[in-house]
């Protein structure tokens, strides 16, 4: 059974990468504590390690800002997904199991036009199996990292937008292509075409931040923006 901490940690953070509380929102404690149900020890330590994740920027009598996005931003988390992801497939690529490569394929064929939310786990599965084949716990957990990042900038950018569909489409024949050639043992191919992937999907997110969406996410409560805009805000 899970201890009260690690139970907030985990409720937040879902809040927080599923855009319940949208990026650049103040928030408090009290805010957290009435979402939760519970006291203010375990939302604490759960707001300091999301601090230490990169999600929340605490400010003593202030409040809790939940981290927004910058084009610099996105700029160093896709620079450090294309050294991780590229490196992994070009030194570790022929150590992935050609079942699993084989059923992602048959995933991404099958869900790419019916079922968006289903092929982003689907994404999901396919680039965290390529950093498990490094065997590096430090890769494993960065990447982690960036995945939450990445969620929240799905849910800013809709998954139902038309836009949004059309790339998705893209997205799964370019994962096609990238697991074809590591089965072929055409691993510098391989490498050629998930660059090309993560330039697109780069630029998908540049168009994000472009549309200065943050105002336009529907949050659980209306009324989270205005109770943490409160001048009292509970100190942590």
């Amino acid at each position: 059974m899970k201890n009260l901490k690690q139970q907030a940690y985990e409720m937040i953070k879902d809040k927080i990468i599923k855009c319940e509380y949208a990026p650049d929102t103040m928030i408090n404690e009290e805010i957290l504590c009435r979402d939760t149900g519970m006291s203010r020890t375990p939302i604490r330590d759960a707001v300091s390690r999301l601090e230490q994740e990169g999600l929340v920027h605490i400010y003593p009598k202030k409040g809790i800002r939940i981290s927004k996005f910058t084009f610099h931003d996105v700029a160093v988390l896709y620079e450090a997904r294309t050294v991780l992801e590229l490196y992994a497939i070009r030194n570790h690529g022929d150590r992935i199991s050609r079942e699993k490569l084989e059923e992602m394929i048959r995933l991404f064929q099958a869900e790419a036009a019916e079922n968006t939310e289903r092929t982003y786990e689907t994404d999901d599965q396919f680039h965290f199996l390529l950093i498990e084949s490094t065997g590096n716990d430090f890769f494993i957990d960065l990447y982690g990292r960036m995945l939450n990042q990445i969620h929240r900038l799905r849910v800013m950018n809709g998954y139902n937008s038309a836009a949004n569909k059309q790339r998705i489409i893209q997205s799964a024949r370019e994962h096609i292509a990238i697991a074809s050639n590591i089965l072929e043992g055409k691993l510098e191919e391989a490498v050629q075409e998930m660059a090309a992937h993560l330039s697109a999907s780069q630029a998908a997110a540049y168009s994000v931040l472009a549309k200065d969406n943050y105002q336009s996410i529907p949050l659980k409560s209306a009324d989270i923006r205005q109770e943490g805009k409160k001048e009292e805000v509970t100190e942590l």
